[in-house]
């Protein structure tokens, strides 16, 4: 199997650390399982790879394509030499998913742009969807799975002993969430480091602030600390485990099934009970943290589920056909009758044409249509339907931007699609 990943860290994505923390032991997995990868990143990004933990070569089969993302026809004419694209929360593949051939499939990160959401949610029909958590699903977006991050544990050293310290990264915390944070800080019986790109605004005395820093830095500091609070991604939260650290989540955020109160940490509701936890923190073995994460949440499991549901979704590829106006499934083909689901992209219409062996039953699932039927035109919504007689003109059409779904009912002697005539075509199909 030949998998492209599409992983841009520097452009939309809002955190280097997020996306390639991700990237890198998956493509080491899928190599190392036989698989060839392909990765497409730009420039700026190839080099801090290069530069920061190991060179491409090190991964065995992996190639790497350096680009901008201007240059998206280089990546859609390459994506045709690929089984699958991998994208890592970009909208690139997501958009353009309707225009290749090849199946999508999409992990979206905890941390993501929310004006992404609108596109999500607008290729429900095409692309597949992983959370990678089940508590920071998003409503309104159809997922295939949830598939945790792995962690490699040799590349967090165990830290037996914590300095006197919490740490708090209040970067990509969602709204509310920092202000809590810091109040809890504030509270704490010690010492709190800040680390950010904003400096908190009137800080306590015990609250330093220190700024910006790389992802290496960072993770020296959350290693030694007794506690992390609020981390903004389950990437973080299980590092910060990895190297013996317990966390203190919020139960509202994406991170509640990820904690396992006391053992690797505490979720609490609000600042009381955040500073209730604290006064606990020190019960809990940063041995059972690390262990939690090697049991749970190891790269060998994320990499298991991650080719099953490749091979899910190409096993499903098999059962779908591709037309350039969207796509159908066959749900059943009898001697005396065939059953298809059909999903037309928006904006799109089949073509004019007539049957001579067949009658067709249509049902409006979801979207609207505008059928017509001989001289007629009819406009049908979900639950509505219309009979298409043997010989009769017609055609169906999606006026909206978002997919119309179908169920098609062929009644008849003959259900070959070559029991098509084309009157008039979009696609030049005559």
């Amino acid at each position: 199997m030949r998998v492209a990943f599409y992983a841009p860290s520097d452009i939309e994505a809002r955190n280097y650390h997020e996306v390639w923390q991700r990237v890198k032991p998956l493509a080491r997995g899928l190599v190392n399982k036989g698989l060839n990868v392909a990765v497409f990143d730009t420039a700026a990004t190839a080099s801090e790879w290069n530069g920061k933990s190991e060179k491409i070569s090190d991964i065995g089969d992996l190639d790497f394509c350096i680009g901008s993302h201007a240059s998206v026809p280089d990546f859609l004419e390459a994506a045709g030499e690929f089984d699958l694209i991998h994208n890592f929360g970009h909208y690139i593949p997501v958009i353009y998913s309707e225009c290749i051939d090849v199946p999508v499939l999409t992990t979206i990160p905890t941390l993501f742009s929310p004006s992404l959401l609108p596109i999500y949610r607008l290729f429900n029909e095409r692309t597949h969807y992983v959370s990678t958590t089940d508590s920071g699903r998003i409503q309104g977006i159809d997922y295939d799975c949830t598939i945790y991050h792995g962690i490699e544990l040799s590349e967090f050293p165990f830290q037996a002993t914590p300095e006197r310290y919490l740490v708090l990264v209040s970067d990509d915390l969602r709204a509310g969430e920092a202000e809590k944070a810091l109040e809890i800080a504030a509270r704490a019986r010690m010492e709190s480091i800040v680390i950010g790109s904003s400096a908190p605004k009137n800080p306590s005395s015990n609250v330093r602030y220190i700024g910006e820093c790389d992802a290496q830095k960072k993770s020296a500091i959350i290693s030694k600390a007794c506690c992390l609070l609020a981390p903004s991604s389950d990437v973080v939260l299980l590092e910060a485990n990895a190297f013996g650290t317990p966390v203190l989540v919020f139960a509202e955020g994406f991170a509640s099934d990820l904690v396992s109160p006391g053992l690797n940490g505490f979720i609490v509701t609000g600042v009381g009970d955040a500073e209730h936890a604290m006064k606990q923190i020190d019960s809990i073995s940063r041995e059972n943290c690390r262990n939690f994460v090697e049991r749970e949440f190891s790269c060998m499991r994320m990499v298991d589920r991650y080719l099953d549901a490749y091979a899910s979704i190409l096993e499903q590829q098999k059962r779908e056909n591709l037309r350039p106006w969207g796509y159908y499934k066959v749900l059943s083909d009898l001697p005396d009758h065939k059953v298809k689901r059909i999903v037309i992209y928006p904006g799109k219409r089949l073509s004019l044409q007539r049957h001579t062996l067949r009658s067709e039953h249509w049902v409006i699932v979801s979207g609207q249509a505008l059928v017509t039927l001989n001289s007629d035109t009819i406009s049908l919504g979900p639950g509505q339907s219309v009979d298409i007689p043997t010989g009769a003109i017609h055609r169906i059409h999606n006026p909206l931007d978002q997919p119309l779904v179908f169920i098609e009912v062929q009644m008849g002697t003959y259900f070959g699609e070559d029991d098509i005539e084309r009157l008039a075509d979009d696609f030049q199909r005559i």
